[in-house]
C-alpha cells in the first residue's frame, strides 16, 4: 500500500514539473531578456531592443525570413538606423566602417579568440576554422601553412591540367546536348575533385567530375549543411553532437548531412590510414605530400596528431575551399558574358600574353569594450560600402590597375581573405589556383573556343545566413549557361600526310579524285614554336611544341561537323587536339596577312619514336602517297552526321 501511495506521489510531483517548467523558463527568459537590456555590459550600445533581449530574434529571421529578409539584411538595416556600431543580439557587436577593418583583423601582437558560435558553423572543433584559442589556432595553422603555399600549385600542376581536361569534357558533353546547365556545379566538382586529390592522393578523389548527378548533390549536400547554420548560431554544439550519431538516424533527419557525415567519416579513415603508414620525420617540407602528412610530419604535439582531428583538419579545408573557389568563378564567368567589352578585352590580353595558347605563364567606444567581447563585421557589406567604392555593383576589373588613380584606396578596402592571424589560410594558394585555371581552363582563350557560351536569365532566389554568406544581394548564386557547338567547325592546322590533297579529299569526302572541291578549303599558313618531326618507322610525321621553330603547312576550314569528326578520327589516340594561333600566308609564302586561331593535332603517343630528324613533304608525295591512297581504295571515314 504504502507503494502504490509512493508511485502516487511521484506521478503527482512529475505532473506538477512538467506543468511549471514552461513557466519557469518562460521567467528565466524574462528576466534574463531584463538583465540583457539594462545591465549587461553592452546595454549602453544602440541597436533594436528586441536584439539585445533574445538571441532568438536572429533564428527566427534566419529561419522563416524571405529571401533579401534574412538577418544579414536586418543587420544592413540597423546599422542605416542605429550607425556603424550596433548590438545585433544580447552578446554580440557587429561594426560596419572599413577603417576599423584593420583594427579587428590585425595581425603582429595582437591576439584573437574566436566566437563559439561562428566557429562551430562546420562542425569541426579541430579544424583551423573551428579553433577557439588564438594560440592553439596559431600552432595548427603553421603545421599546414606550407600545404597551401604557391609552390604547392606548382609542384601539382600536372594534376591541374588533369582536372581541366575533364572539366573541358564536361562542357563539350553539355555542348553536344544543347541544354542549359548550372556552370556552378561543373566548377565546384572541379575545385573539389583537385583539393581532394592534391591533398588526399588518388584514393582521396570524389570524382565529381566524371558523375555530374553526384557532383549536383554534393552542392546541395553543401547548401544543405549552410541551412544548419541559424541552429547552429544558438546552439554551438549542434553539428558536432550530429556527426557523432548512427549513420542509419542521420539519414532518416536528412540526406544532405548524410553526405557530408560521410565524407568526415571517410576523412577519418582517410586519417587512421595516414598514422598507420606513416614513418616520416619531424619537420615539412613546403608543398610536398598530402594534407595528413604535413601534419603528422610537423613539430605538432602527439595530441594533436588523432585521427579525428586529422579529419576535421581535411573536412574543413575541404568544405571551405571547393565551394569558395568555385562561387568565384561563376560570378566571373557571369559577369564576363554580361559585359562583352570587357571579355573582348580579357581575350585580347590573354593573347598577347600567350600568343601560344599552350604556353605556360609562369572606433573610440570599442576601446573600453569588456575582454572576449564578440565583435563581427560582414567582409561582403564591407566591400560593397559606397564610400571605399564608388559604384560598388559596378563590374569594373580596370578599378584593380595599379593606373587606376584609386588603386591604393580599392586594394586597402579589398580584403577577400580577411586579414591578420585569422586570414584565409590558403590565399596564396588561391591566388595561384585561381592563375592557373583561367589561363588552363580556356573558356575564354583556348580549348572551348569551338563552343559559343551565353548566359541565361537568373530565375533563383538568393539566401544569405549572417556570418557564412552564400550570396551577396545583387550576385548570381546561379548561372545558367547554354553551351552551343558552332555550326561551323574550327579551323585545322595541318602539317603532315594531309597536306597531299588526294589524301585530304579521301578523307574528307571518300574520293581522292575530288582535289579541286578540297583546294578551296585550304590556305597556305604557319605556326611558330612547334616542330615537324619523322617517327622511327612511319610514313606520317609528328608535331611538338618547341620554342623558336615554325612549321609551315595548310589552314584547312572544314565545312561540316562529320568532316572534322573524319578529320579526329584519322588521325587517331595518337594525336591531341590542341588550340594554336595560325599566321595565313600570302599567295607568295611570304607575309602574314592575318592571324587566325585554330586546331592542331599534337604527338600525344610513344616519345621515344621521335627522330628529331625532319620529315619531308615532297618524299612523301613522290614515293608513298600513291600507295596511301591504293590502301584506303573502297574505303571510307565514317565521321557523323553533317551539322
Amino acid at each position: 500500500m504504502g507503494i502504490l501511495v509512493n508511485d502516487t506521489t511521484f506521478r503527482l510531483c512529475l505532473g506538477n514539473l512538467v506543468t511549471i517548467f514552461p513557466g519557469l523558463l518562460f521567467l528565466h527568459l524574462i528576466f534574463v531578456g531584463i538583465y540583457n537590456i539594462t545591465f549587461h555590459p553592452l546595454a549602453k550600445f544602440p541597436g533594436p531592443k528586441l536584439t539585445a533581449f533574445t538571441g532568438w530574434y536572429e533564428t527566427y529571421h534566419e529561419l522563416f525570413g524571405a529571401p533579401g529578409k534574412t538577418f544579414a539584411y536586418k543587420i544592413q538595416q540597423m546599422h542605416d538606423d542605429y550607425g556603424p556600431i550596433v548590438r545585433i543580439n544580447p552578446y554580440e557587436l557587429h561594426v560596419s566602417d572599413h577603417h576599423f577593418f584593420d583594427v579587428l583583423f590585425a595581425g603582429g601582437s595582437a591576439r584573437r579568440d574566436k566566437y563559439p558560435p561562428s566557429a562551430s558553423v562546420q562542425g569541426a572543433p579541430g579544424g583551423i576554422f573551428g579553433t577557439l584559442n588564438h594560440d592553439t589556432h596559431r600552432m595548427r595553422r603553421s603545421a599546414i601553412s606550407g600545404f597551401f603555399s604557391k609552390q604547392s600549385v606548382v609542384i601539382h600542376e600536372g594534376l591541374i591540367h588533369e582536372k581541366v581536361e575533364q572539366l573541358c569534357e564536361v562542357f563539350k558533353n553539355y555542348a553536344r546536348e544543347g541544354n542549359p546547365f548550372n556552370i556552378r556545379v561543373p566548377l565546384l566538382a572541379y575545385t573539389t575533385d583537385f583539393y581532394c586529390a592534391h591533398a588526399l592522393g588518388e584514393t582521396g578523389d570524389m570524382h565529381l567530375l566524371k558523375d555530374q548527378a553526384k557532383a549536383q548533390k554534393w552542392r546541395e549536400s553543401i547548401i544543405g549543411l549552410l541551412h544548419f547554420t541559424p541552429i547552429v548560431r544558438q546552439f554551438p554544439w549542434f553539428l558536432s553532437f550530429a556527426f557523432g550519431l548512427p549513420m542509419w538516424l542521420i539519414r532518416r533527419v536528412s540526406s544532405d548531412l548524410a553526405l557530408v557525415t560521410q565524407v568526415l567519416l571517410d576523412m577519418e579513415g582517410q586519417a587512421k590510414e595516414a598514422i598507420k603508414d606513416s614513418s616520416a620525420s619531424v619537420g615539412i617540407q613546403e608543398g610536398n605530400g598530402g594534407l595528413m602528412q604535413a601534419i603528422l610530419s610537423s613539430y605538432l604535439p602527439q595530441g594533436e596528431k588523432g585521427f579525428k582531428r586529422m579529419a576535421q583538419e581535411g573536412f574543413t579545408v575541404l568544405t571551405a575551399s571547393g565551394d569558395t573557389i568555385g562561387r568565384t568563378l561563376t560570378t566571373a564567368v557571369y559577369h564576363l558574358l554580361s559585359n562583352p567589352n570587357h571579355l573582348a578585352k580579357l581575350k585580347e590580353e590573354l593573347r598577347a600574353a600567350m600568343p601560344d595558347s599552350n604556353m605556360d605563364v609562369p572606433l573610440s567606444k570599442l576601446e573600453n569594450l569588456p575582454w572576449t567581447t564578440p565583435i563581427g563585421m560582414t567582409f561582403a557589406d564591407l566591400m560593397m560600402d559606397s564610400k571605399a567604392f564608388p559604384d560598388p555593383r559596378m563590374f569594373d576589373p580596370e578599378r584593380w590597375l595599379k593606373s587606376h588613380p584609386l588603386y591604393a584606396q580599392n586594394t586597402k578596402c579589398f580584403f577577400p581573405f580577411g586579414r591578420g592571424h585569422r586570414n584565409c589560410i590558403g590565399l596564396n594558394f588561391h591566388e595561384e589556383f585561381h592563375g592557373k585555371i583561367v589561363i588552363n581552363l580556356g573558356i575564354f582563350h583556348g580549348r572551348l573556343r569551338t563552343h559559343r557560351i551565353t548566359p541565361a536569365p537568373r530565375g533563383s532566389k538568393t539566401r544569405t545566413y549572417t556570418f557564412v554568406t552564400t550570396a551577396t544581394s545583387g550576385s548570381p548564386t546561379t548561372v545558367r549557361l547554354r553551351l552551343i557547338m558552332e555550326t561551323v567547325p574550327r579551323p585545322v592546322f595541318i602539317y603532315g600526310t594531309l597536306c597531299a590533297q588526294p589524301l585530304l579529299a579521301w578523307v574528307l569526302t571518300g574520293d581522292a579524285t575530288q582535289v579541286k572541291e578540297i583546294s578551296a578549303l585550304i590556305r597556305t599558313a604557319k605556326v611558330e614554336n612547334v616542330a615537324r618531326y619523322s617517327l622511327h618507322g612511319c610514313d606520317y610525321p609528328c608535331a611538338i611544341k618547341e620554342h623558336g621553330s615554325s612549321i609551315n603547312g595548310y589552314l584547312l576550314q572544314p565545312q561540316t561537323l562529320s568532316q572534322r569528326k573524319k578529320l579526329d578520327d584519322f588521325e587517331g589516340e595518337v594525336y591531341q587536339v590542341n588550340p594554336i594561333q595560325a599566321m595565313l600566308l600570302s599567295h607568295g609564302g611570304e607575309t602574314v596577312e592575318s592571324l587566325i586561331e585554330a586546331d592542331i593535332y599534337l604527338w600525344n603517343g610513344d616519345k621515344d619514336l621521335v627522330t628529331h630528324q625532319s620529315w619531308d613533304l615532297e618524299w612523301f608525295l613522290q614515293e608513298r602517297l600513291e600507295d596511301w591512297i591504293e590502301l584506303f581504295a573502297g574505303m571510307e571515314m565514317v565521321g557523323g552526321g553533317d551539322a
